[in-house]
């Protein structure tokens, strides 16, 4: 099953030749939050209740995940229809600084913090989350607050207004599954769905966000167990089903 995507504002490729030279591969992800009060305590049957998937939750990754590159991941769905869901992972921060990233643009070289990698599908794929009340034309919003940028233009001009890891994060790459595949994930126990918050994707201390989140299932957590599944490759919001042998 196959999708452009280009419909939904998603529009990578296109800014990937304008912004990164070909060697930028594979880089690192981020995540994020506020100072504001702990969010309640929410219950496992709610996340893992298929009913509450959309565009703005998080998937945060379960103790019992069966794939590795995914373990202790927490995941923000910028799109998730019936052709297929695609995500950003927030909590993998890499040494890569933005300047250096995105120097194809003009000002980038005042830009500060890292850029994080946002999943294993199309590494040089360029996506930028804007902390706004206000969607900036070209943007499209996920959350209150959390607006998705994929368009070169508008990212060189939060730049130069002087944005920041506090208010704007850059990923390299995004998750991505085939249309009914999460679901069946997510049924086997590999994912659970929780609120999405934009405080938490701007979150400064990303390398405990995980922690945190699966701190409030934990007691409910003690005695959950399930079995493994599989991941489905996608390119640029391209969805199909993979085979595995």
């Amino acid at each position: 099953m196959e999708d452009s995507g280009r419909g939904n504002g998603l529009s990578a490729g296109r800014l990937l030749r304008s912004v990164l030279p070909a060697a930028l591969m594979c880089l690192c992800a981020s995540g994020c939050g506020s100072r504001e009060s702990p969010s309640p305590r929410i219950s496992l049957a709610e996340t893992r209740r298929i009913e509450n998937l959309a565009t703005g939750k998080f998937l945060v990754a379960s103790p019992d995940i069966s794939d590795d590159a995914f373990a202790r991941t927490v995941i923000l769905l910028v799109r998730y229809d019936q052709r297929g869901t695609a995500g950003l992972i927030l909590n993998r921060v890499s040494s890569i600084p933005v300047s250096q990233a995105l120097k194809g643009l003009s000002n980038a070289p005042a830009s500060t913090g890292s850029v994080y990698l946002g999943g294993p599908v199309g590494q040089t794929a360029v996506l930028a989350l804007l902390r706004s009340r206000s969607t900036p034309s070209g943007a499209r919003r996920i959350l209150e607050g959390c607006q998705l940028i994929s368009d070169a233009d508008l990212l060189n001009k939060q730049l130069g207004a002087g944005a920041t890891s506090e208010n704007l994060r850059v990923y390299l790459g995004y998750t991505g599954w085939a249309a009914g595949q999460l679901e069946r994930e997510i049924e086997a126990g590999e994912w659970l769905i929780f609120p999405g918050e934009t405080r938490l994707v701007f979150d400064p201390h990303p390398e405990t966000l995980w922690s945190r989140l699966i701190g409030r299932l934990e007691q409910q957590l003690a005695n959950y167990s399930t079995p493994a599944v599989f991941y489905t490759q996608c390119s640029d919001f391209h969805f199909h089903r993979s085979t595995r042998s």
